[in-house]
């Protein structure tokens, strides 16, 4: 979507979160009704043109991680939604109870790919968690 209609979303008294999947789009200031309570527009990581806000509000980053596996060789592959993988970090920690440190070595492949190879410590114990965060913050 490159363009929002005026009045696209008019009388929608329940919409309270818009996540944009691409760059911001053009609008009209009465596209959207941000005035209801708690309205937020969201965005994809690496999304461009949402710099300083959209349509007088705020723009959170949102990153979903879209899937993860154990590839034949041992790597681990993560995908992303980010439209590029600037600032994104892999986290571990061996259970929910240590905290999460930075994996280092991991490489980017494509959009919003990552992978751990299986040299890496991280990958050496029997189990563990993994995040994937924004320095952002997300």
């Amino acid at each position: 979507v490159t363009s929002i209609g005026d009045y696209a979303f008019y009388g929608c008294s329940i919409l309270t979160t818009v996540r944009f999947t691409g760059n911001a789009p053009t609008a009209f200031s009465t596209s959207f009704p941000t005035s209801n309570a708690g309205f937020v527009f969201k965005m994809r990581i690496g999304a461009t043109g949402f710099e300083s806000g959209f349509q007088g509000k705020s723009v959170v980053p949102k990153l979903i991680i879209n899937s993860s596996k154990i590839d034949p060789t041992g790597n681990l592959l993560i995908e992303t939604d980010a439209l590029n993988t600037a600032g994104l970090k892999v986290m571990y920690a061996p259970n929910l109870s240590s905290p999460f440190t930075d994996v280092t070595g991991f490489t980017t492949q494509g959009a919003g790919g990552l992978t751990v190879p299986p040299a890496n410590s991280a990958l050496q114990g029997t189990s563990g968690f993994f995040r994937v965060v924004h320095d952002g913050g997300d």
